[in-house]
């Protein structure tokens, strides 16, 4: 044991044990064909989760002065303060909805409808996760059944409002929300308005539609922005270089292949431009409010690239 540092360990929340239950009956799903015995202890990890959030039906948090210490608070807070933060009910309808998928149980689809309203579909991260269980119900339900039809259209709904603010904005982005990590947010409405064209089988011109917009997502991404820049660390001919990585600031090697977080109004770190919109960003290593990367960051670029491929590839 070459680590010597000291290990925290935080108290339980309701959120991230939804979270936790829908990965591993997810997981289960995923394993089952290749470690069947794995798959098992997933999916009794996943149901011994639910049955806590049972027993606690109202959100719950133990959290602690001092938790936050080293990073960012990850409950309701001053920069995050979407209405998703007030509860997890978006994170139980993720659980749910997995549960019901890995067991074909129905009081799992019952409870998914009972807490369900449309409110909870947007794009998919750590503040609202609800659109992935959602998905995964949409490729598992019957097409005419209710349940279905009112998810597809709610989808839809939500697509419609990122496809709109695609067309009506600069280089056709369609998350107008530039925060912390606003090139995950990006990818992610990418991901959800190719998921709705999926779903709804939208043919041409409709289905082009969608796909030019899903397509400026990744355009934007790689390249064609206010900054002629690349967001990906080594990918087009000019791309991020100043990563706030701080083994590359340690060494000065450089690292390819990651995706930063991107234009940041609030500009926390003091460095980018404030209140500029698309524009409040700096390729900076000291910049870490926009020029950090993150797991959930490339995760959803490859998403973004998988989804376009598998849903439009006919185009």
């Amino acid at each position: 044991m070459q680590d010597t540092q000291p290990r925290y360990i935080y108290g339980v929340s309701t959120p991230e044990t939804a979270k936790f239950a829908a990965t591993m009956a997810f997981a289960s799903r995923i394993y089952a064909a290749y470690q069947p015995s794995m798959a098992r202890r997933y999916l009794q990890a996943a149901v011994h989760a639910w049955r806590y959030l049972e027993i606690t039906p109202e959100q719950y948090i133990d959290w602690q002065s001092g938790d936050d210490s080293g990073s960012g608070p990850y409950v309701k807070n001053k920069e995050d303060s979407e209405p998703s933060l007030d509860t997890d009910v978006d994170d139980r309808l993720w659980a749910l909805a997995e549960l019901y998928i890995t067991t074909q149980q129905d009081k799992y689809l019952t409870a998914f409808k009972a807490l369900y309203d449309k409110q909870w579909i947007d794009i998919f991260e750590w503040k609202n996760p609800a659109l992935m269980g959602v998905w995964h119900l949409l490729l598992t339900l019957e097409r005419g059944q209710e349940l279905y039809l009112q998810l597809a259209t709610d989808l839809r709904d939500v697509a419609e409002k990122y496809v709109t603010q695609a067309n009506d904005s600069a280089f056709g982005i369609a998350n107008q929300r530039f925060i912390w990590g606003s090139n995950k947010m990006t990818a992610e409405a990418g991901i959800l308005i190719a998921w709705s064209g999926a779903i709804q089988r939208h043919q041409p011109p409709h289905k082009a539609q969608y796909r030019a917009v899903v397509q400026s997502q990744i355009d934007y991404l790689l390249g064609a922005n206010a900054f002629n820049l690349s967001f990906v660390t080594g990918s087009g001919t000019y791309a991020v270089r100043n990563l706030h990585h701080l083994y590359r600031i340690a060494t000065g090697v450089y690292l390819p292949g990651y995706l930063v977080g991107g234009p940041n109004e609030k500009a926390q770190a003091g460095v980018a431009p404030k209140n500029m919109g698309m524009l409040s960003y700096i390729d900076s290593e000291q910049s870490y409010a926009v020029n950090e990367f993150a797991i959930d960051y490339n995760a959803s670029l490859i998403g973004l690239l998988a989804t376009h491929h598998a849903y439009f590839r006919q185009y």
